[in-house]
């Protein structure tokens, strides 16, 4: 059945919930393409892989509200799309089903994953990359049916009138804790409710939101009528599991770590003393060593907002604030990444001074003092020197058994990527690369970006086990399929429970998995912030869903007095050919057997009119 949304308004805390978009409320809102009747009688569910209860109770929800997924990375986030995707293409034979991720390798790795759960024909599918031409693009929206894009290109047509967004009757919104502000996929929703009244919306997200008051805004944009969340610790969930071993360990400041600390502290000193003087300084008083880049910043929108003492020197407090900018962040990258990282920075300030601050700062003796320190300097920060010891031992301990192994090694920061790989390399039993995004490092890292071809072929070496340490930022831990791994190093913490949760959903799901994060005293209160965040927002989105605003307009999409059953049933899934997804680039497909052309004519036939016959399934109601 369908029907309205539930939910009763509760703000969340500090802030007002985001106002919630509104849909005409009379008559009630159906969508502008015709239902199919003589499909609508049904929904398929697929028997090819074990049916989970929870995936089909999710899915089944997904149909008929306008559904939210939380469920930790690895537990089928993608069958639960596909099934929905695949009824909606069914119910609405002139309607379009759209499948948005936020980035282009994403999308790509969406089309094959969605096809190889349901087999909707590649023949009605497209993948609409940025570089395809305006007038293929036209040509692609007014005939195929199933696409895949990110929610820029979904916009950018609407806007130009390419696509004709109330024909739009599902979308999916991957990665939907990026709903927020003037993300592209708030503004897509808001595009297709401006022309179309009815239309159904699945987001699926390891988790929503790091505050209370940003899973509210996502659920506003997103028009979400229904929560649908499973954590880890239910048994429905734990079967499907693997334990996941976690480690911290705290790696504490060697001699020349607390040298290169101490001669930054020196330089920092003056400078906060004149802040602190002048009333500023918060809770650092005129402690270095308390300083953070963080800290500087509310020191200066304080000094910003307040009136100063009549014959302070503004200027002088000014150059004093800009000048603790740069430093702060130099003294946390020695402290979390060491003398490596800090000399790659300074290298960056002496070779381009640029003017301001900046130049000031190069032309400073101690300054300079400390640059020429650091290029003598030989020893490795204890998180390195951590690293290549458990790398080793999971190496050496696997090659034992005889058991292949891969690991994944995430740091925040480019500049120390490279860094890793090179001390990585030489340790016995290890082949690290790196996997960073599109744009350039540092001029002084030398590390160029990855193109997504670059990013395509390095993953595909590691399934392979070409190399088997991937060593990289933030681009590998949203959605794009790596493939599975035995451990995970995180060189750094995150503050972000998104991104915390998404790091560690990369081991454990088809066998026991290890995460060990690597912390530099001080950096646990950030460690200890995501975990805290992370279980408030969970235990909020399990156990306390009233205090969320949900959607109260939710369309049923299904006709009135219809009440569609389910059906198991052993898909026909056709061979995956690129060539025929339009706006894919083809490429070589291997020969199929026999059996596969047999496979590519029953689902040929199953295409006229999209119905199923007696002979290619076996129907079980439920």
């Amino acid at each position: 059945g369908g029907g309205g949304g539930g939910g009763t308004k509760h703000a969340p805390h500090n802030r007002g919930p985001a106002p919630v978009p509104a849909l005409p409320s009379a008559p009630p809102p159906s969508p502008c393409v015709p239902f199919d009747s003589s499909c609508g009688a049904t929904w398929i569910y697929p028997t090819n892989r074990e049916v989970r209860e929870y995936q089909y109770a999710i899915a089944r929800s997904a149909l008929f509200y306008n559904t939210i997924v939380v469920l930790p990375t690895g537990l089928g986030k993608t069958l639960i799309a596909a099934v929905v995707m695949y009824n909606f293409y069914r119910w609405f034979p002139e309607g379009k089903v759209v499948f948005m991720a936020p980035t282009k390798p994403l999308v790509n790795q969406q089309v094959k994953a969605c096809h190889e759960v349901m087999g909707i024909p590649q023949e009605d599918t497209a993948e609409l990359q940025g570089s395809i031409r305006p007038e293929e693009r036209e040509k692609l929206w007014a005939e195929r049916r199933v696409f895949y894009c990110t929610p820029q290109s979904m916009q950018n047509d609407i806007q130009r009138g390419t696509c004709d967004a109330s024909k739009v009757v599902c979308i999916v919104i991957d990665e939907a804790h990026k709903a927020k502000g003037n993300y592209a996929y708030s503004l897509v929703v808001k595009e297709i409710a401006a022309v179309s009244p009815a239309f159904r919306v699945l987001a699926l997200s390891a988790t929503p939101g790091s505050k209370m008051v940003d899973i509210q805004e996502v659920l506003a944009n997103l028009m979400i009528a229904k929560i649908e969340v499973r954590s880890e610790e239910e048994p429905a969930i734990q079967k499907y599991r693997h334990q996941r071993m976690e480690e911290i360990i705290t790696c504490e400041p060697n001699s020349a770590t607390e040298e290169f600390k101490k001669r930054l502290a020196d330089i920092i000193k003056p400078y906060l003393d004149r802040v602190v003087h002048s009333g500023l300084g918060g809770g650092f008083r005129n402690d270095p060593n308390a300083l953070t880049a963080y800290g500087v910043k509310l020191m200066r929108d304080d000094f910003n907002q307040r009136r100063i003492p009549q014959g302070t020197n503004r200027g002088h407090i000014e150059n004093a604030l800009s000048m603790l900018t740069i430093l702060a962040g130099l003294y946390e990258q020695v402290k979390e990444y060491g003398m490596g990282a800090l000399l790659r920075k300074t290298t960056e300030i002496v070779q381009n001074p640029g003017s301001g601050t900046r130049s000031n700062l190069s032309r400073s003796a101690e300054f300079n003092d400390l640059h020429k320190a650091l290029e003598r300097n030989k020893d490795k920060h204890p998180k390195l020197v951590q690293l290549c010891a458990i790398l080793q031992d999971h190496f050496q301990r696997h090659a034992q058994a005889g058991k292949s192994t891969r690991a994944i090694v995430f740091s925040n920061f480019r500049d120390s990527v490279m860094e890793i790989v090179s001390e990585l390399n030489p340790v016995h039993g290890v082949v690290a690369r790196y996997f960073v995004g599109q744009g350039n490092g540092s001029k002084t890292s030398g590390m160029k970006g990855m193109a997504q071809k670059e990013q395509k072929e390095l993953v595909r070496h590691f399934f392979a086990g070409e190399f088997n340490v991937l060593v990289a930022t933030c681009i590998a831990e949203e959605g794009l399929d790596i493939g599975e791994v035995d451990l995970i190093v995180n060189y750094d913490s995150q503050k972000s429970p998104i991104r915390m949760i998404q790091r560690m959903g990369r081991t454990a799901r088809k066998r026991t998995g290890r995460v060990v994060t690597l912390l530099s005293p001080g950096e646990e209160k950030k460690y200890s912030a995501a975990q805290k965040s992370a279980k408030t927002t969970s235990d909020a989105l399990k156990n306390h869903q009233k205090k969320f605003v949900l959607y109260k307009q939710n369309p049923r999409m299904v006709p009135r007095g219809l009440t569609p059953e389910c059906q198991k049933i052993q898909m026909v899934i056709p061979e995956y050919r690129m060539s025929q997804v339009g706006g894919a680039k083809p490429s070589k497909a291997k020969a199929g057997s026999s059996g596969s052309a047999v496979r590519r004519e029953a689902a040929s036939s199953m295409h006229s009119g999209w119905r199923l016959t007696g002979d290619q399934v076996r129907p079980s109601r439920l």
